[in-house]
C-alpha cells in the first residue's frame, strides 16, 4: 500500500513516519523528507494524509482508498465526491486538549486585557493599579461560561475552565450524558447565549453551522466576552462587523 503525506512535517513528525516505515516495510510511506515532490504519487496514493484536497487532485489519484485528516476539521475536502466513489475519511480529535488551551489562554487574554496593556506599556504609558478605571481588568474566576460545540474540544475547554470553578452551560443539538464538567447542555443556542457571560464557540463548520452566529445571537453578546476557535465561518463576518462598530 503506498500512503502519501501531503503537509509539510516538522522533525517530530516526519521521525514518526519513518518509524511506521520501519515498523511496516512492506508498505510505502512517502512524505517531502522522503521525496522533493511526493504530489507526482498521488495517481496511485492508496492512503493520503492531508487537510485539504482539490478537485483536481481528487481526479488524479486514481487508486484512492482512503483521506487522513491530520487534525479535526473537514470542510477542506470535497466530501460528496469522495462519498460517490467510496472513499473513506478519517479524521483525528488529537489537538483537542491544545486547542482547548488556547481558547482558555485567548479567555484570558481578552478578559485579562493582557495584550492592550501591553501595548500601552511598550509606549511608555502606565495606567498604575487595578484601582485606577483605566486599568480595570478581570477574572474569569466563578464566571458563568457557554461553550458552544460539545465535541472533544468543547469537552476539553470544559474540563479546563472548571478549575476556575466556572458555571458551564453547553450547547449540543442532542444533548445527553457523560459530561462531567457541564452544569446545563442544551439543544437552543440562544439559550445557551443568554447562559454565559464567556462565549467559547466549538463548533464544526457544516452546512448547518456555516454563519449560524449571525446578527441575531451577536445582538445577545452585548457586554459578553466571545472566544471562536471554531473555523472563521461559523460567524458572519459582516454581522461580527457591525456588531462591534
Amino acid at each position: 500500500m503506498k500512503i502519501l503525506f501531503l503537509n509539510r512535517l516538522d522533525r517530530y513528525w516526519e521521525g514518526k513516519v519513518d518509524e511506521l516505515a520501519r515498523a511496516f516495510p512492506e508498505h510505502s510511506f512517502i512524505s517531502y523528507s522522503s521525496n522533493s515532490d511526493p504530489k507526482s504519487h498521488i495517481s496511485d496514493a492508496e492512503v493520503i494524509v492531508k487537510g485539504n484536497l482539490s478537485q483536481a487532485d481528487l481526479d488524479k489519484a486514481r487508486n484512492l482508498r482512503m483521506v487522513v485528516v491530520p487534525w479535526t476539521g473537514v470542510d477542506g475536502l470535497p466530501l460528496e465526491r469522495l462519498r460517490e466513489r467510496g472513499v473513506i475519511v478519517s479524521n483525528t480529535h488529537e489537538n483537542a486538549e491544545v486547542v482547548a488551551e488556547r481558547a482558555v489562554a485567548l479567555a484570558l487574554a481578552v478578559t485579562g486585557r493582557v495584550v492592550e496593556l501591553h501595548n500601552d506599556l511598550a509606549q511608555g504609558v502606565w495606567l498604575g493599579r487595578p484601582s485606577n478605571k483605566a486599568a480595570t481588568w478581570y477574572s474569569i474566576i466563578g464566571k458563568r461560561c457557554s461553550i458552544l460545540g460539545l465535541g472533544r474540544i468543547g469537552q476539553a475547554i470544559a474540563k479546563l475552565i472548571s478549575g476556575f470553578e466556572c458555571e458551564i452551560t453547553g450547547f449540543k443539538r442532542t444533548p445527553g450524558s457523560g459530561f462531567p464538567y457541564v452544569k446545563k447542555i442544551t439543544d437552543d443556542i440562544h439559550d445557551a447565549v443568554r447562559a454565559g457571560d464567556l462565549v467559547f464557540v466549538a463548533l464544526p463548520l457544516t452546512k448547518k453551522t456555516a454563519g449560524i452566529i449571525g446578527s441575531d445571537l451577536l445582538s445577545q453578546m452585548k457586554d459578553k466576552y466571545l472566544v471562536n476557535v471554531s473555523r472563521g465561518r461559523v460567524i458572519e463576518e459582516q454581522a461580527l462587523y457591525d456588531a462591534l462598530k
